[in-house]
């Protein structure tokens, strides 16, 4: 039974996974806004979501197998994950509420990927794992760039910029998983390739990806309107 359950979860994770990897492109490459970008972008969001549901618990199985490398990486790739997907749909359910979208469940995700990115550098570069050890920089670079956010004043397109983000930090993700377990599946002579090529489908989507955050970020600074401050809402007594 065990067994079975653990078939239908990684089965449920792979599908998600590759859902996810062709969702993601819809969105980036059709009008915002459109139906079609919409839709997309849904699809894209919960199929991230069932890739954390059934992440989680195989990590565990791992890690209960002694193969703790691959445990840590799921387990990382789903805190990735879902502060990716909260920051995404949350900044478009709170564009006008950004001091509600800034508070606390957003500072406790702004921690979390800073203490698991140092958690995951550090087991690496100890165990001289060294995908993990650069991998593990993902968190503390996105932790920054959310306190970054966190400023008195904002320009207009601040929630457009989060949603973005978010989705370029799952699309991050999706790839990097997929490179790392996916296409050795699909090709396994890959997984024998030493060196610089085979740390590429880790380390391209990264870069590729961060690359795309601070174009962004520049694009949309340049054309925001006057900063707006953050006005704190009377507290109920």
């Amino acid at each position: 039974m065990a067994e079975l359950l653990y078939k239908v979860m990684l089965a449920a994770h792979a599908i998600a996974g590759l859902a996810a990897l062709g969702a993601f492109w819809i969105p980036a490459l059709t009008k915002k806004g459109s139906r079609v970008h919409r839709a997309a972008g849904k699809t894209f969001l919960v199929a991230m979501i069932v890739v954390i549901v059934t992440g989680v618990p195989l990590a565990l199985r791992f890690f209960l197998l002694g193969e703790w490398v691959i445990a840590v990486f799921l387990l990382y790739i789903a805190i990735i994950t879902g502060v990716s997907v909260g920051t995404a749909w949350y900044a478009l359910q709170l564009k006008r509420e950004p001091e509600r979208y800034f508070g606390p469940a957003y500072r406790a995700a702004m921690i979390a990927m800073l203490v698991s990115g140092l958690g995951v550098t550090f087991l690496g570069g100890y165990n001289g794992v060294w995908l993990l050890f650069f991998f593990g920089f993902i968190g503390p670079f996105a932790a920054h760039d959310m306190y970054k956010r966190m400023r008195p004043t904002r320009d207009a397109h601040w929630w457009l910029q989060e949603h973005l983000s978010g989705m370029i930090g799952g699309g991050i993700a999706a790839h990097v998983a997929f490179g790392a377990f996916g296409l050795r599946q699909l090709w396994p002579a890959y997984a024998d390739i030493d060196g610089w090529i085979g740390m590429l489908p880790w380390l391209a989507p990264v870069a590729i990806g961060l690359t795309a955050s601070a174009w962004l970020e520049r694009k949309y600074a340049r054309g925001a309107s006057s900063p707006q401050p953050i006005v704190k809402q009377p507290r109920v007594v």
